[in-house]
């Protein structure tokens, strides 16, 4: 038998009082039939006995026999009702427990009633060390399973009527359980929030975009056509502007001594300032260019005068825009600003102002 087993007779001892006592009794019964006792006198019992017939009484020490079985059935039956009412199942079922050493050699110690007797409420948690499988004053683990090797536990358990599942602690770390079952809830309540949010994400979006779709048509509304397009356009231009970035400055020499140390230095930022310029020269060219921008700027300029009969001053970008942009800063934003101007200019037309320039 297992060192660690509870012997037969504790873990069986209300059945065996129990069957002691019926034992004595049938004995007792079996002699005082087959050995009747008589009655001193006719119709009566004596002392300490109970008149069963004319020949035949019990004696009292059946009756304490017969009493002792009785109670022996009683009070256990009782007992286990009461700690059935007070105490609630745990949900936490713990199925096996052995602590051995890794490499598997060494001895093994089944530590499953250990881990049971631990189980407080629905949980249990342990720190793995040889010195603390003790329970009720008796130490499941009382030797290293193999001294100056690492150690582990293995417990097979189930959580709330769940599946069974099989962990591995190592010594010196500590076992919560149910370990798994809770990742698993808080994993659960993870996912069911990132969920929730990623719902409510969706539902601003799409009041975000019904919302534009109010304002653009209230817009549409109140702008012509031909005016939101200047107005888009003019935007595409600013941000083309912006990516573009400010224009090279390309510093001078001045009054500086050429051969000295200040003066190459200031050849050297010359070049550099000139090479940074013709780059940002070819950007706007090709930029202007593949937006098409010569092209829709050509286009506003002209229907807004063809259609609303507007007067242009005379030296506005947009007259030569299809031709390609001014090659400085000035350039893109004015175009930009002549946009928006037109766009204002039509409702100015619109209202009948007089003055639509000013």
């Amino acid at each position: 038998m297992d060192d660690n087993q509870e012997p037969y007779w504790k873990k069986h001892l209300t059945g065996i009082i129990q069957c002691v006592f019926g034992f004595y009794c049938c004995v007792i019964a079996t002699l005082a039939y087959f050995f009747p006792r008589p009655i001193p006198t006719s119709q009566s019992a004596p002392s300490g006995g109970a008149a069963m017939s004319t020949t035949y009484y019990m004696p009292w020490y059946l009756w304490l026999g017969i009493v002792g079985l009785a109670l022996s059935v009683m009070i256990p039956a009782m007992v286990k009702m009461v700690r059935g009412r007070r105490e609630r199942p745990s949900k936490l079922s713990i199925h096996s427990a052995n602590y051995a050493a890794v490499d598997g050699d060494g001895r093994s110690y089944d530590v499953t009633s250990c881990l049971q007797k631990m189980v407080a409420g629905n949980s249990v948690v342990l720190d793995i060390e040889n010195h603390n499988f003790v329970v009720e004053g008796k130490n499941f683990v009382q030797e290293d399973p193999k001294p100056g090797t690492a150690k582990r536990l293995q417990v097979v358990y189930s959580y709330n009527y769940g599946p069974a599942i099989t962990i591995e602690r190592l010594e010196h770390s500590r076992m919560v359980l149910p370990e798994d079952s809770l990742r698993s809830e808080i994993e659960f309540l993870k996912a069911s929030h990132f969920k929730e949010l990623k719902r409510l994400e969706h539902e601003k979006n799409v009041a975000l975009a019904k919302a534009a779709d109010v304002m653009q048509q209230q817009i549409e509304g109140l702008l012509t056509p031909l005016q939101i397009e200047a107005f888009k356009l003019a935007k595409e231009l600013r941000d083309f502007a912006e990516e573009l970035g400010p224009f090279p400055d390309i510093p001078n020499t001045g009054t500086l001594t050429p051969g000295t140390p200040e003066h190459d230095a200031a050849l050297k930022r010359m070049a550099e300032g000139g090479e940074a310029r013709n780059r940002w020269d070819r950007n706007l060219s090709h930029g202007y260019a593949n937006r098409d921008f010569g092209k829709k700027v050509s286009s506003v300029f002209h229907r807004a005068g063809e259609e609303f009969e507007l007067e242009y001053p005379p030296d506005m970008l947009s007259r030569s825009a299809e031709i390609g942009p001014s090659f400085t800063s000035y350039g893109i934003p004015k175009l930009a600003q002549e946009m928006e101007m037109i766009a204002i200019w039509i409702n100015r037309k619109q209202r009948n102002e007089v003055n639509l320039l000013s």
